[in-house]
């Protein structure tokens, strides 16, 4: 495939009511072009002390560590994790797993980034002592010709595991909701989650660490506060700064703002309420304190894509 070279020409111009259009970089389009991942398996799990020895794997895996201890190697790198950390292992690459006690939450996905219908209608639990995968060659990921994601190994370094956490708490939960059905929707997630890694890496160091820690209690207090609209003032005010610098160091950091982000944890909420308890609509709109079931339901579509009665049921929009 010959390389990407972006153009304001090509006969655009000659489109009633033409305007210039917002072109991707040349590493942007590329990934347009190439990347179209498939989730294989997902999982939102907090768990006991576990080992699991080294193997190599035939996909990509990523793990958010949301909190507890532990101690991992990918390659030849051993490292310690904790809250926030972000572990990415490509395929065939040794690598090895331990949570200490007394509990490790952890966020994991298993996928391919090049989906080939001929190589990943496939799924297995891999166990520890694999190592030799050269019987299932065929199966095996190949190399992606994308310098920044190439170079991803073991734990990345990014400022924004707030946003990156999110989106795998949503791949998650839509991968267990309906797996089969939502194929083309969690390779789009997936997509999000790739850009979230690319801001965060690109832009860490870009905030002081006194501003890194504050925004990160604010980040905490949004997803905490989910009972009511939610008020930027204070947390601008905890931070030190006027709302609108809070504002805008928070959408550096985080992708969105702090009312977005406010939006989503309380749809994300009610979707966990609407999956996991016995609650009705109007008990789940008065527990998240939205003043009107209506009210509710609307944000709930705006978000969800479907009314929360249908979504529910399984459905979408």
């Amino acid at each position: 495939m010959s390389a990407y070279t972006p153009s304001a020409r090509g006969g655009a111009e000659k489109i009633p009511g033409f305007r210039p259009a917002d072109v991707p970089d040349a590493a942007g389009a590329m990934r347009l072009l190439r990347l179209a991942p498939f989730v294989r398996q997902s999982g939102n799990d907090r768990r006991a002390p576990w080992f699991l020895g080294e193997r190599r794997l035939l996909d990509y895996l990523a793990v958010f560590i949301a909190s507890g201890q532990g101690h991992f190697s990918v390659g030849a790198e051993d490292f310690e994790v904790g809250p926030g950390d972000l572990v990415w292992i490509p395929p065939d690459t040794p690598h090895s797993m331990r949570g200490y006690p007394p509990v490790m939450h952890c966020l994991y996905v298993h996928f391919d980034l090049l989906y080939d219908p001929a190589r990943s209608h496939w799924d297995a639990y891999i166990p520890s002592g694999t190592l030799d995968l050269s019987p299932f060659r065929r199966l095996m990921h190949p190399p992606v010709d994308d310098p920044a994601i190439a170079a991803w190994r073991g734990l990345l370094r990014v400022s924004n595991p707030g946003a990156i956490e999110t989106r795998l708490r949503d791949i998650c939960f839509e991968h267990r909701r309906s797996p089969s059905g939502s194929a083309l929707l969690l390779s789009g997630m997936l997509l999000g989650l790739l850009s979230d890694i690319l801001r965060g890496v690109e832009s860490l160091g870009a905030l002081t660490s006194a501003h890194l820690s504050d925004l990160r209690t604010a980040e905490a207090a949004i997803q905490s506060h989910l009972t009511g609209d939610l008020d930027v003032f204070p947390l601008a005010q905890a931070a030190r700064l006027s709302c609108s610098h809070f504002r805008r160091l928070f959408r550096e950091r985080f992708g969105e703002s702090p009312r977005a982000m406010h939006r989503r944890a309380r749809i994300r909420r009610a979707c966990e309420l609407l999956v996991y308890s016995n609650l009705n609509v109007s008990e789940i709109a008065a527990a998240l304190g939205y003043s009107t079931v209506h009210n509710f339901s609307r944000a709930f579509s705006q978000i969800a894509g479907a009314p929360p009665s249908r979504y529910r049921r399984g459905g979408s929009a």
